[in-house]
């Protein structure tokens, strides 16, 4: 089996869902997202690593607002795929 793997584009972590699994992630963003601010998805990020133990968490903010947009999406292609 592959290396399990969670994103989040502009949206929610719910960890209550993933158990005691502490998968790859990635966390994304707009510079101009004001539903999800890229000082949040820091704040959840560095929350994921220290506090609830994953190892491996990407964190991106893209030049758009709470839209995603094509570099966005490829970036996460790309990161799902390696």
């Amino acid at each position: 089996m592959g290396v399990k793997k969670s994103a989040v584009l502009h949206g929610h972590v719910a960890l209550d869902g993933m158990g005691p699994r502490r998968v790859r992630g990635w966390l994304s963003t707009g510079d101009r997202d004001r539903l999800r601010p890229a000082g949040d998805i820091r704040n959840v990020a560095d929350d994921l690593r220290r506090r609830q133990g994953f190892s491996e968490i990407e964190t991106r903010v893209f030049r758009v607002d709470h839209t995603l947009g094509e570099e966005e999406l490829t970036a996460l292609v790309t990161w799902w795929l390696r």
